[in-house]
């Protein structure tokens, strides 16, 4: 149980967390960070364009890394992947109602609670942090998250230097 301690492991994600003064810091150029997630979500690439078009339904950017940043392994993540593999493996395969539906557990943490978790992870970096060093020299910055290679995201909001707004799309 030690290695799901939440705080931990947000304390791990504000050390790795690039500051401006380090060769791993996003250009000021660099409008919309986005936390790539792993096509198994043990971690995340932290990523960047120059190009957002600001378009929830204008995914192209996506392909336009500007910045290629550090990669975060999430510790709980890990274990919840592997407890889920563990429950899976032990019940038998059941139909689906539904075409489109995760069909195991291990899908539903995969797919769902890997964006809820990371989302939450860095929402709270981002509330834990002075705005500083987060912005560098920009005044604002958006902040994605998704699994590029379904190209599914969430436009999580804008960090600016006085507050976060939560993107309501």
């Amino acid at each position: 149980m030690t290695a799901c301690d939440y705080d931990a492991e947000l304390n791990r994600l504000v050390a790795w967390w690039p500051t401006p003064k380090s060769r791993e810091y996003p250009s000021s150029n660099v409008e919309v960070l986005f936390l790539a997630l792993d096509d198994v979500p043990f971690g995340f690439d932290l990523r960047g364009s120059t190009k957002w078009s600001h378009d929830p339904d204008d995914w192209q950017w996506w392909y336009d890394d500007d910045y290629l940043g550090p990669h975060f392994v999430s510790q709980i993540m890990q274990l919840a992947l592997e407890r889920a593999e563990f429950y899976d493996d032990t019940k038998p395969q059941k139909q689906l109602r539904i075409k489109y539906a995760a069909s195991n557990s291990w899908e539903v943490v995969e797919m769902f609670f890997s964006l809820g978790y990371f989302g939450l992870l860095v929402r709270e970096l981002i509330r834990n942090t002075d705005n500083a060093r987060i912005l560098g020299q920009c005044s604002s910055r958006w902040f994605v998250i998704g699994h590029p290679d379904a190209v599914y995201g969430i436009i999580m909001g804008k960090l600016t230097r006085s507050r976060w707004q939560t993107f309501h799309g």
